[in-house]
């Protein structure tokens, strides 16, 4: 005789159902094998040593955020957004609200454009949407030119 199963903590049935989630997300792109298995991983190996500095931080946000959606998935991008700026808001850096933009601008760039070469193209163009602070614009805490230097 078998015993019923004890009920699933909520919690446990909450970690349970982003599992079967994350795992079932395909990438926006072309990719045709994730970079990682597991969503952390394969979040860092998406981004790594692919951000330009001398691109400023809301470019940096939407690249981000495009090569997570193209190389893992969307939901993922969201994740690891919202992640960035809890980390933030707990820690040493900054949380803001136009972070949030960026990343959801470069999630619809992966969507658009569907390749990482045309990702870049889409993220400073939309970066200079009033939405946005792009590159050079006042009062940005983030901004940096090519050569590092922050504007006069």
């Amino acid at each position: 005789m078998t015993r019923p199963a004890a009920p699933m903590a909520p919690a446990g049935a909450l970690l349970l159902v982003s599992a079967g989630l994350l795992q079932g997300c395909t990438p926006v792109g072309n990719a045709a094998v994730r970079p990682a298995p597991s969503s952390l991983a394969c979040m860092r190996e998406a981004i790594r040593d692919r951000l330009p500095r001398e691109v400023d931080d809301a470019t940096r946000h939407c690249l981000a955020s495009g090569l997570i959606a193209l190389s893992c998935s969307p939901l993922e991008a969201w994740l690891a957004g919202w992640g960035k700026e809890a980390s933030d808001l707990l820690g040493a850096g900054d949380a803001e609200q136009r972070d949030l933009a960026a990343d959801r601008q470069g999630r619809e760039c992966a969507r658009e454009r569907g390749t990482a070469e045309a990702l870049l193209q889409c993220c400073l163009a939309r970066a200079r949407h009033p939405g946005i602070d792009g590159p050079g614009a006042a009062g940005s805490r983030h901004v940096t030119t090519v050569a590092g230097r922050r504007p006069a």
